[in-house]
Parts: C-alpha cells; sequence; structure tokens
C-alpha cells in the first residue's frame, strides 16, 4: 500500500506519501493544546492548509459474487456514526493510512478539494489521521470555510454570526437582545448565545422566542456553514431576573 500512491493531480506528481512536518507540528498543537487554547491552535493549522495535500482513502467496496478479474471494486471510504451521522477520514501520509487500514489505496488531493468530497457525500466532519497516534477532527464550520476558500474564524467571533444574531434579536418578539460567547467549554466549537427576553412572557411564549433565534440563524445558509452547535441560555431583563439554563 505504501509503495506509491494512486494517479492524483499533476501538481502531486512525484509525491511519495510523506507527511508535511509543518502540518504534523500544527496537528500536534491542536490535540495537546490547552481548552483556552485550541482555538488559536485550529486558527494555526486551518491558516493556508486549504492547498495543502492529504491522502482520501480508498477501500475494498463489497459486492455479490466473486471478484472481478481486474480486482476488486474500490470507493472512498466513509464513516458512520451511531446516529447516523457521516465523516470522511483522510491522512497527512501513507504510514498514518497504514496504521488505519493496510488494504486502502491513497488518492492525493487538496485539503479544499477533500472538504468538498466530505461535504458532497453528506459528511459533517472530517477525521484526520484516525488511528495514529496524533488525530484530530475538522468541524462543519471549518470544512465550509476550506471548500469554499475562505480562511476560517471561529464561530464566535465571526462578523457574519454577529450580524446575524443582532439581526434575529431586532426581528423576534419578546428578545430584548441576544449576547454571543464562546461555548467551545461545552461543546468544542460552540457558541454561547445569551437570549435576554422581556419581563413577564409566559412558557410559551419563551419557548417561542428562543425558537424564533435558533430558526432565524439556521434559515441563513451563509449562518449556517459558520455554526458547528448552538448552547442557548434564556436570562431576563426584569427585576428578580433568572437563568433557566436552558
Amino acid at each position: 500500500m505504501t509503495s506509491g500512491l494512486l494517479p492524483g493531480k499533476d501538481r502531486f506528481a512525484g509525491d511519495r506519501g510523506e507527511p508535511d512536518p509543518a502540518v504534523l507540528a500544527a496537528l500536534q498543537a491542536v490535540a495537546h493544546a490547552q481548552p483556552a487554547d485550541v482555538t488559536a491552535a485550529e486558527e494555526r493549522l486551518l491558516a493556508g492548509w486549504a492547498e495543502g495535500r492529504v491522502l482520501v482513502p480508498l477501500v475494498p467496496m463489497p459486492r455479490a459474487g466473486d471478484l472481478d478479474v481486474r480486482g476488486p471494486a474500490m470507493a472512498t471510504a466513509l464513516l458512520t456514526g451511531p446516529d447516523g451521522s457521516r465523516a470522511l477520514p483522510v491522512f497527512t501520509g501513507t504510514a498514518a493510512l497504514a496504521i488505519w487500514d493496510e488494504r486502502a489505496r491513497p488518492v492525493p488531493m487538496t485539503v479544499r478539494d477533500a472538504a468538498v468530497t466530505a461535504l458532497d457525500d453528506g459528511c459533517a466532519v472530517m477525521v484526520v489521521d484516525l488511528g495514529a497516534p496524533v488525530s484530530i477532527v475538522l468541524r462543519w464550520s471549518q470544512l465550509c470555510a476550506l471548500a469554499s476558500g475562505e480562511q476560517w474564524c471561529p464561530p464566535h467571533r465571526d462578523p457574519i454570526v454577529a450580524r446575524a444574531v443582532r439581526e434575529a434579536a431586532r426581528q423576534v418578539a419578546g428578545v430584548s437582545r441576544v449576547e454571543v460567547a464562546d461555548g467551545s467549554d461545552h461543546v468544542p466549537g460552540a457558541i454561547r448565545l445569551s437570549v435576554w427576553l422581556a419581563p413577564g412572557l409566559s412558557s410559551s411564549e419563551v419557548e417561542g422566542a428562543v425558537a424564533g433565534v435558533g430558526e432565524a440563524l439556521a434559515g441563513d445558509p451563509q449562518v449556517r456553514c459558520r455554526l458547528d452547535e448552538v448552547v442557548v441560555t434564556v436570562r431576563s431583563v426584569g427585576p428578580g431576573a433568572v437563568d433557566p439554563g436552558m
């Protein structure tokens, strides 16, 4: 498996499947970063990596009957979680790929093209160097940024997300304001929305207001591509304010 790569784009002619040491160092920085430093390490990894090379594995595809004399049919490897979500595994080099599956055949492509492949195949994440000593997961917002050629921005600092949140706060009845903060202490890549509501709302009105904010954000494709996970906290602006912690 490690004797050579399957044909890829001309730019990878002569590629022997060795990992880029700078990429490995950046991956290690993400994997070993303290929680408060993970986002900065992810930004450093993704900066300019879209045109880097990864290996996308092809694996034998099960089929009825004897194998064709030309060899087994091959298909892009996809991982499926218990909830049905999909992930595309990619590898920095043939050695890491062999750890995961010695039968897999490596196809070199840019990180951007791998992200496009993942999204086209309905994947929510891309797993880098699965099974290797250092492995990380690229999330939905990161895949969307890579596929579009944009520089990834953490969602809680993304100006497009901030503008959409402000607009939702103006449009949704009962909402006084919405504040955006980093929620990665709850879930990696999450944003935390503090939704401040006018006093005196009924339970159904509170639920409707929170749902309205969520629908406003989810209804904008440009925003949806920038969000991995949203954690909502409901707050009252009146006397005796409460925080139900929704």
